[in-house]
């Protein structure tokens, strides 16, 4: 099986202490990239969505 890791910061530059979110997928990096990784995330999560 492959998997990608895929990291992403999930508060605003600026606001501090810098956070980040590290995540393991088998998803396919063509049909979800990073930002669309990122928006799933904030969806469950709601954190990490600025832009």
């Amino acid at each position: 099986m492959k998997i990608r890791i895929c990291k992403f910061r999930i508060n605003e530059p600026g606001t501090g202490k810098e956070e980040w979110e590290v995540l393991l997928t088998n998803l396919d990096k063509v049909e979800f990239p990073l930002e669309k990784i990122k928006y799933l995330y904030h969806l469950r999560w709601r954190i990490g969505a600025e832009k």
